[in-house]
């Protein structure tokens, strides 16, 4: 567990695992009052270039991407150095909700996130909905890019 202070408050928890010769990073979190400061990113800098330094380590895993992550959190593991590696996600629905998984209720649920882009539950609902789709496509068809 790694934690960031700033001003005596805690400011961003980052939480690790090591297995074998790979380290995990599991779970991370920052204060909202702290996330102009980009509390979470410094924590996150430190801890990467801490664990790039054990030379037991084959490498570092950042987890998976949140399903309503903005651009910029990729941008950020690039300019440290992490690459992208495609992995397949899956996200399994009810069987009665599996007919709402189509293009229009996911562009429907993408036009009301534009809406309303501080609605954590459409954009995580979006994200769903986008995963759903892609489920059905070949992984050699998948896109990478958000959208």
């Amino acid at each position: 567990m790694w934690a960031a202070e700033v001003n005596g408050r805690l400011g961003a928890t980052l939480v690790t695992f090591q297995m074998d010769s790979w380290a995990y990073m599991i779970y991370q979190q920052c204060h909202s009052d702290f996330l102009p400061q980009h509390v979470n990113n410094a924590l996150s800098f430190v801890v990467t270039q801490t664990l790039v330094r054990r030379s037991n380590l084959r490498g570092i895993f950042y987890g998976m991407q949140s399903l309503d992550a903005p651009r910029s959190v990729d941008e950020f593991k690039f300019r440290m150095g992490y690459q992208a590696r495609p992995v397949r996600q899956r996200v399994a629905f009810h069987p009665y909700l599996a007919p709402l998984v189509n293009g229009f209720t996911h562009r429907l649920t993408k036009a009301l996130t534009t809406l309303t882009p501080k609605n954590r539950l459409l954009a995580k609902a979006e994200g769903m909905l986008r995963l759903g789709l892609a489920e059905k496509n070949p992984v050699n068809e998948l896109s990478f890019n958000r959208g």
